[in-house]
Order: C-alpha cells, then sequence, then structure tokens
C-alpha cells in the first residue's frame, strides 16, 4: 500500500509550496487519490526530497498501522457474546418489573389503609373528606400507569 501524503505534507517534505504541489498535479506529474499524493510520486519529482527527518513518515505509518488495526477489530460480536447481552438484559428486565410490583403493592396496602381509617367512626368529616380525596387521586394515579 503506497503511503499517502496530504498536500500540505507533501510540500513540507519537498520543501516546495503547496501550489508548487498543486501545480505538478496539473501537469500530470503527480497523481492524486482522493486529495493524497503518494511518497513514491513525489520522489520521483522531487528527487532531493529529504527524508532524513523521517519521524513525519514514521508517525504517518503508526497512524496507518492504528487505523488498519481498528478495522481489523470492527468484527460484529458472535451470537454468543449477543445471546448472553440478552440474558443479562432480561434477567435486568425481570429484577425491574419484580421491584414495579413491589411498590404497587405497597402503594395499594397504603390506599387500604386510608380507607380503614377514612372509615373509622372517630374520623371527623373534614379528614374523612381530604382522605377520600387522597385514596380516589392514588387510585387515578394507579389507573393511568398501568
Amino acid at each position: 500500500m503506497p503511503e499517502l501524503l496530504s498536500l500540505s505534507r507533501a510540500a513540507r517534505l519537498a520543501g516546495v509550496s503547496r501550489g508548487e504541489i498543486q501545480k505538478e498535479i496539473r501537469k500530470g506529474h503527480l497523481m492524486t487519490f482522493e486529495g493524497e499524493v503518494s511518497l513514491s510520486q513525489l520522489k520521483n519529482v522531487y528527487p532531493n526530497i529529504s527524508l532524513s527527518d523521517s519521524t513525519m513518515i514514521e508517525r504517518l505509518e503508526r497512524i496507518q498501522e492504528r487505523a488498519a488495526n481498528k478495522i481489523q477489530n470492527l468484527e460484529p460480536p458472535s451470537r454468543r457474546v449477543l445471546m448472553d447481552e440478552i440474558e443479562r438484559l432480561q434477567l435486568g428486565l425481570d429484577d425491574a418489573y419484580a421491584e414495579i410490583d413491589k411498590y404497587h403493592e405497597l402503594v395499594m396496602t397504603l390506599s387500604r389503609r386510608i380507607e380503614k381509617i377514612r372509615q373509622g367512626s372517630d374520623c371527623p368529616h373534614e379528614q374523612r373528606m381530604v382522605l377520600q380525596a387522597l385514596t380516589a387521586w392514588i387510585y387515578t394515579q394507579m389507573k393511568q400507569r398501568v
């Protein structure tokens, strides 16, 4: 795979302006691929290219290598991994439903206790009205969430 360089990097390596690189492209001396030129073609056009400072080339190689490794690691998860994840999510969902059921039962128990207090003979009329409104509100809220 040829090493591709951006026009700016190619110009820096060759010691010329970006405009000069573009002139060579227009003349047909340099070919581009997706806006980049190959290092080997750049060496052909600029034989005195300075590669003594190879840090840029080494950096480019490292970037390309990391990118290639990332592409290789983009395999979809196996069927077993997906099944394990589905099972884990199902267990979490089951736990959430169990928790909802516990809170539902708690609210229903609370409603029954409030109703028992409201029906007691020693409960003043004003309090009965408030407790009746509270009980009605609780039942309405529970129906909306079912």
